[in-house]
């Protein structure tokens, strides 16, 4: 499985070039010199150029059979080197990267657990004897691990027809580490429902459910985490533990006796309280954040990787000096936090209980008789007295930006009959290369069929980091980092995030809204019996202590309330008039702006707008430069895009997606399109900073092609204002980057073509108008990161143009999100680490009347560091010289307000504070932590409350979430949990958020949707929905003991009665089944119930009821609705065939008696399935 966006452990599957790349070089005198003294000893080799190490380790790898250790010096160049050694050296040789914690010991907080799991997972697999090449950093490789023995003993086998009992597997799987929930969603979960146990296993692509008949294991099953269905049956699986710290009764027993022991001995009394609860946390097995902090009190012995490597392997040091120069200073920082903060004010152990020392690292490295890697000839061997041996790599020449510049140097290789292979990510990029290279006159062959000694430019599809000359082959390899001078294309996930489809679970003492009787309290579900029929019943009280029980069949009817944070809604009375009243209101202004919708898209349907001309050969190398592997929904974003640009009717499309999806792109590729055809391009964005980053964006991404940008904002005095806008007029500026100054009606360009507006719902309401304005003379594209529910996508198709983008980047690795009280010495080890690595940390303090003394005190922590201040209240030429010198890396923290919240984009700034973190909102937080983590850096975030601050519940839920949604793809989800918490004012704007907060976000969805489809003619304006009953005396419900949850009981509920056809219920029956084990007698019934109630429906039937009969048979009276009519041919039919047990009724409302003749249960349902299908 991935790891946290990396590359799978194993690698991508090599291209046949890369492996004859690899034989070619084997062909080779020399290079089979060095294998064999690769295989006899330690060796040193510098020379390398790109990846040439890796494709020479690769050749020696070929040539033994020993294991190796390939030792890096950070996780992103093993992340890398994963990649290209497992293409160099093919199929079936396993590479697998075992990444380090990426903390300190003393931070106080915990790895993200899928690195734990992760790591765990290597370490069994290196047991087994599975990873022929395990790359690592030097941290990782010293540090001191859980004993081998311990872990074996610790790995549990399931099999299909094993016994064992449900509830002793529970618990084991809780000493593991695996954390119980209701639904298993992502790793390390496991959920227990009766005679089920779902458990998620990293080494696993999906999890599995446990199904039990007793204690045996009847069957397991891998199941699809969004939809909760089984895949497919398997016959076992293996459960290995999430981490290294077991939490076994023996286990935390010996910890909190050592922990107490040390405790004494040093006599730490001042931190008392932060001992009890280690203590005390320990004593119940729960794990807690920086639990890996007294691992070292956990076991008797400690194994390292030199251990779990086995007999006879190697060890391959990329660059020796630098890796183990890093380790060095890195141990000497633990030493100096150990005998500072840490050993005053904790009962932690030195920095030798869990690293080898270097001296130490040294020996053991020497020991497996190592191959030194180096670019530059060392000055000595840094293991023992070995020769240093040049390998015949040669850098590749530098074009610069230049696109023809690389294609002359191609021409020039082939011309030398030189064997030029052409690497690039995908099969389209590789089509679009050789069109390239055809207009520059050079033939590039997509194909991987190159013979050695004929000379040609040959593009195939790989995954190689970096580029080399090969002189000894008469080979250059070219990856796309050279072709377009940028990182190599990083691979798009195939995972989607959940569509925002629903909108929260309900909880007792939630609001609530019931369509028909208006807002009330949440209070259970009750089993009620009515006319001796046994249901499930939803309770709702109202206003006088009024109750209404609610059929679990109109379960659809009631939703939650979500209206603006910290509101009350005023609860209804029952049989009031005051809740019609709100909705026909609400319903009428909804009209008007559906009216107003529907009006502006037909009258842009009716205009003619400038017909863009086809991609050209400049679009194409600016899209060739895109150093990001575009997802599936990001391309058809793009050709919406061109589809609309190129039509002669104006756009008006809106994209919307999460942060970092890459809407920004889609943007840049159509300004450069319409610039192109001679046309002028406006972005408008709503705050200054924002301004400041889309103009930085566009300007690079526009730098090597005559398009001139430039910026209106606040940041510009009024000179250069005046001399910009006078540049617009004249049309000597093609794309003109802007905040709502851009919007005055003294502004004017030469020959607007397309409006790019970000974030459209941020600008008041006069700036909202003018942009409507603006929106009928020219193309229009909208970006927003505010998610549409699903509901709202399809009732505004035909009324709005919309591409979604679903899809994730994946490169960039999810972003380590802790939540904890703010402590000194966790910010100056974060801020240490990021110095470590030359990145930047933004902190988040919005108290800007003392944000300077608070810069004064941070400057203090590390001597030397840089720190700059930051906020709206600022001089703007301040402000903009500060945001200017932090992107040009000038400083090392900016102290600023949330004046970054949004768009601002700086690859090297990877961690972010955020001070009081409990007083922002969820979609701030998450827009907070968005700022970090665009590249390919590991991420941190810290939100930090005071240790003596009480939060309130809601303070509570809100940095609950954000540190559990951090993956890539969590916005929608922030978003839903945002609209349970705080209202849909974000997304709806201030006047609809009015009807919002009157009604509920979900009605107001559901009015809306009926209002556009009314004035789009799809159902009548004076159509009426009609509720369906059925008391059939049947009990239909589901137990107590069969889903005990209330939450997903209402859910389940929920859905089944907004299901509309038989294949839904069968379908959801299905999935209950599996999820919670076989139907009870009354699940059975209510499933049935259900598929008969539709069919009620569609013959026009509104009610059946049962009519007991104390002497005699029961009879059922079935209902039609007063539209019905009846066809007396049908009705004579029907008559003959039931006989004297049928009788109908003709009054105002149409129906039809039955007499039963015993049936009960299903039987009395198929009876009555059976009689109404005589009425289609």
């Amino acid at each position: 499985m991935p790891f946290m966006g990396s590359p799978p452990a194993e690698g991508r599957m090599s291209s046949a070039t890369f492996e004859r790349l690899t034989d070619l070089l084997l062909e080779t005198g020399r290079f089979r010199t060095l294998c064999q003294d690769f295989h006899d000893g330690p060796i040193s080799l510098w020379g390398f150029s790109g990846s040439g190490q890796w494709l020479t380790l690769a050749a020696m790898i070929r040539s033994s059979t020993a294991p190796v250790m390939v030792l890096v010096n950070d996780d992103d160049e093993a992340r890398a080197a994963v990649a290209d050694i497992a293409s160099f050296a093919g199929t079936g040789v396993r590479v697998a990267a075992f990444p380090s914690h990426g903390l300190t010991p003393y931070e106080s907080i915990s790895p993200h657990r899928e690195t734990l799991a992760r790591r765990i997972e290597i370490l069994h697999e290196l047991i087994k004897g599975d990873i022929k090449v395990l790359v690592t950093p030097v941290e990782a490789a010293a540090q001191r691990l859980i004993p081998l023995e311990a872990l074996l003993e610790r790995v549990v086998q399931i099999t299909k027809g094993q016994t064992i009992d449900p509830m002793d597997l529970a618990k084991s799987l809780t000493d593991l580490g695996y954390e119980r929930v209701d639904a298993v969603e992502d790793w390390d979960q496991f959920a227990h429902r009766g005679g089920i146990v779902d458990i998620y296993v990293s080494t696993m692509e999906n999890p599995v459910r446990i199904e039990f008949f007793g204690d045996e294991i009847e069957s397991i099953r891998t199941f699809d985490t969004l939809t909760q269905k089984s895949i497919s049956e398997i016959s076992g699986v293996e459960v290995l533990p999430c981490r290294e710290i077991l939490l076994t009764r023996d286990f935390s027993r010996l910890a909190r006796a050592r922990i107490t022991e040390t405790a004494k001995s040093r006599k730490l009394f001042a931190s008392v309280d932060k001992l009890n609860l280690v203590l005390e946390k320990l004593e119940e097995r729960i794990h807690f954040q920086g639990i890996e902090g007294y691992m070292p009190y956990f076991y008797d012995d400690f194994d390292t990787l030199f251990d779990y490597m086995g007999k006879g392997f190697r060890v391959v040091v990329w660059e020796p000096a630098k890796s183990l120069d890093k380790f060095l200073k890195y141990f000497k920082q633990l030493q100096r936090l150990y005998t500072g903060d840490v050993f005053d004010n904790n009962i932690l152990p030195g920095p030798d209980s869990y690293y080898l020392d270097p001296a130490e690292l040294k020996k053991r490295i020497e020991k497996s008789r190592p191959a030194a890697f180096f670019t530059l000839r060392p000055e000595a061997p840094v293991f023992g007295p070995t020769d240093l041996t040049e390998v015949p790599f040669r850098s590749l020449v530098n074009p610069g930006e230049r696109f023809d510049l690389f294609a002359d140097e191609v021409r020039r290789m082939v011309e030398a009959d030189m064997i030029c292979l052409l690497c690039v990510s995908s099969h389209g990029r590789a089509q679009r290369l050789a069109e390239m290279l055809q207009g520059r006159s050079v033939t590039g062959h997509i194909s991987t069929n190159f013979s050695p000694g004929q000379g040609g430019a040959y593009i195939f599809e790989g995954d190689v980091c970096a580029g080399f000359e090969l002189p000894v082959c008469n080979i250059a390899l070219i990856t796309e980092k050279e072709i377009f001078r940028a990182p190599g294309k990083k691979r798009s996930s195939t995972k989607k995030a959940a569509f925002l489809t629903t909108f929260a679970e309900i909880s007792l003492g939630d609001f609530v809204v019931h369509v028909d009787h208006g807002i009330g309290v949440y209070d259970g579900i009750t089993l009620r019996e009515v006319d001796g029929e046994e249901k499930d019943f939803i309770a709702i009280r109202y206003s006088g202590n009024d109750r209404l029980f609610v059929p679990l069949e109109q379960a659809i009817k009631v939703q939650k309330y979500v209206g603006d944070e910290g509101y009350s809604p005023h609860v209804d009375k029952l049989n009031s008039t005051r809740w019609e009243k709100t909705k026909k209101s609400v319903r009428k202004q909804l009209q008007e702006m559906a009216r107003e919708l529907i009006e502006l898209y037909a009258s842009r349907m009716t205009k003619s707008g400038h017909r863009f001309a086809a991609d050209t050969l400049w679009q194409d190398e600016l899209e060739a430069s895109f150093p990001f592997e575009e997802t599936d929904d990001q391309l058809r974003a793009i050709e919406d895009v061109k589809s609309d640009m190129e039509s002669p009717k104006p756009m008006d499309r809106l994209i919307c997606g999460d942060v970092g999806y890459g809407k920004t792109e889609v943007a840049v590729r159509a300004a450069f399109k319409a610039v192109q055809d001679g046309k002028q391009v406006a972005i408008l964005v709503p705050t200054t900073v924002l301004a400041q980053q889309h103009f930085s964006t566009f300007r690079k991404r526009f730098g090597k092609f005559p398009v001139k940008v430039e910026m209106l904002s606040r940041l510009r005095t009024a000179e250069e204002s005046r001399k910009i806008t006078t540049a617009m007029a004249h049309g000597e500026l093609d794309v003109v980057v802007g905040t709502h100054k851009m919007l005055a009606q003294s502004i004017e360009f030469q020959d607007l073509g397309l409006l790019i507006v970000d974030e459209e719902q941020r600008f008041g309401v006069k700036h909202k108008e003018r942009i409507k304005e603006l929106r009928h003379e020219v193309d229009c594209l909208t970006l927003t990161a505010t998610p549409i529910p699903r509901t709202l996508q399809f009732s505004l198709s035909g009324v709005r143009d919309m591409s979604i983008i679903n899809t994730p980047p994946v490169d960039r690795l999810a972003i380590k999100t802790f939540v904890m009280p703010y402590e000194e010495h966790t910010v100056k080890m974060a801020i240490q680490r990021e110095l470590d690595r030359e990145g930047q940390i933004y902190f988040v303090y919005n108290k800007v009347e003392n944000i300077d003394n608070f810069a004064t005190y941070v400057r203090s922590m590390i001597p030397g560091l840089r720190v700059a201040v930051g906020h709206g209240q600022m001089d703007r030429k301040h402000l903009e010289k500060v945001m200017l010198d932090f992107m040009s890396c000038n400083y090392d923290v900016l102290i600023c307000s949330t004046i970054i919240e949004s768009g601002l984009d700086i690859p090297n700034a990877n961690t972010i504070f955020v001070y009081d973190a409990h007083n922002f909102g969820l979609t701030q937080l998450y827009q907070l932590r968005g700022r970090v983590g665009r590249e390919r850096e590991q991420a941190y975030a810290y939100f930090f409350y005071r240790r003596d601050q009480v939060l309130t519940e809601l303070a509570e839920k809100r940095l609950r979430t954000i540190e559990e949604f951090t993956e890539l793809g969590s916005g929608f989800k922030i978003a839903l949990k945002d609209l349970e918490m705080r209202g849909a004012g974000s997304l709806l704007g201030t006047a609809q958020s009015g009807f919002m907060k009157t009604i509920g976000f979900e009605l107001y969805c559901q009015l809306m949707e009926r209002a556009i489809k009314e004035l789009k003619g799809e159902i009548p304006a004076d159509a009426v929905e009609t509720d369906v009953s059925m008391n059939l005396g049947l009990d239909a419900y589901l137990p107590g003991d069969y889903i005990a949850d209330l939450r997903e009981k209402m859910t389940l509920y929920k859905r089944l009665s907004s299901t509309v056809t038989s294949e839904e219920v069968i379908d959801l029956r299905d999935e209950v089944i599996d999820r919670f084990g076989p139907l009870s007698k009354e699940g059975v019934i209510l499933f049935a119930s259900r598929d008969a109630m539709l069919l009620m429906g569609r013959v026009g039937a509104v009610a059946a009821r049962r009519i007991r009969v104390l002497k005699g048979n029961d009879k059922v009276r079935l209902m039609f609705s007063r539209e019905k009519r009846m066809d007396p041919m049908k009705v004579m039919d029907i008559a003959e065939k039931w006989g004297s047990r049928i009788r109908f009724s003709t009054d105002i409302q149409p129906g039809v008696t039955i007499e039963l003749n015993g049936e009960e249960g299903l039987d009395l349902i198929a009876l009555m399935e059976s009689l109404l299908s005589q009425f289609k």
